[in-house]
Formats: structure tokens, sequence, C-alpha cells
């Protein structure tokens, strides 16, 4: 796995635009997705791209499968395409991180994380017929890896679930 460029250094907000980024997030649901989009849209600017996206995918995507939709969809509705690829490069990073950690072979939280993140990723780029580029996924070679690892315990389930979501798409 190997995301685009390492780039956007991560800048905490003023904890207000915290605050007001967060409640919004927590109180967001399908009914009121509009309202709390005009809040959103204002806080959310360039400078905090980086900060909310750690957020987006650490705090919410990674824990919350139920709710990828909701966020996808925020997302669209947002009409920012450099906070969709921000949130794009730390997916990546976070796949990258729980593929190579020692305790995601022994820990099921932790591969439920990485299957979290699966769906996620599969939901951003598959779903949407949009393609994952070999240069940032190589399926092939991770299922490979993780077989002569011993890693597949790790590998097939997120593979699985990426690939999962082209049900979703006309193309995939």
């Amino acid at each position: 796995v190997h995301p685009d460029k390492e780039g956007d250094e991560i800048v905490t907000p003023p904890e207000q635009f915290q605050d007001l980024i967060l409640f919004n997030i927590n109180n967001l649901a399908e009914n009121n997705l509009t309202s709390k989009l005009a809040e959103l849209h204002l806080a959310i600017e360039e400078s905090v791209f980086a900060w909310f996206s750690q957020y987006l995918v650490v705090k919410r995507a990674s824990l919350e499968p139920n709710q990828h939709e909701l966020y996808l969809k925020m997302l669209d509705m947002l009409e920012k395409p450099e906070l969709i690829k921000s949130v794009l490069r730390q997916t990546l990073l976070n796949i990258r991180i729980l593929l190579n950690s020692e305790k995601t072979v022994d820990s099921s939280s932790e591969r439920a994380l990485l299957k979290n993140l699966g769906s996620w990723l599969g939901g951003m780029t598959l779903a949407r017929n949009i393609p994952i580029k070999h240069k940032h996924v190589a399926f092939k070679d991770l299922l490979i890896e993780g077989y002569d690892s011993g890693r597949l315990i790790v590998a097939i389930p997120f593979v699985a679930k990426v690939l999962e979501q082209g049900k979703h798409s006309k193309v995939f």
C-alpha cells in the first residue's frame, strides 16, 4: 500500500473549530445532512483538511462501518475535491499501518478496523466507479506477500472487503 506523496502536515485547528466540526459530525444524520453541511462547509477549510481527514478515517470510518454511506455522502456534498483526496490518502496511510502491524495478526479488533477501512476504501473508489491504482494498492502482491509471510488472516479479509464494494459499481 503506497499512498500519494507524504504531504499535508496535520495542523490542529483552534478548539472552537474542532468543537464545531465534532458537534456537527456527532449529530449528523440522513434527515439533517443539509443543515449540518452548511456549518461544516464554512468550518472545514483547506488548512484543516489533513486534521479532518485523520479524524474522519481514524475516529469514524474505521469504527463505524454502518455510517460509511452517510460520511461519503457528506464528503460529496461538501464539494471539496482536495478534501476527498486527503481522506483517501489518510485511508491508505492507516491501512498501511494496520497491514504492517504485528498486532493485527493476533488481534481480532485490529483486523476488524482493517476490514472497516477496506470497506471504506472500496466505498470511496470502486463503488463510485473510481479505480484503485496499482501504485496505491497492489492487491495481487498483497495476497502473495500475505501467503509468503503467513499473514493471509490479515490480507484476505481486507481484500475481500474492498472488492465487495464493487457490487455497487456499474464499471467494476
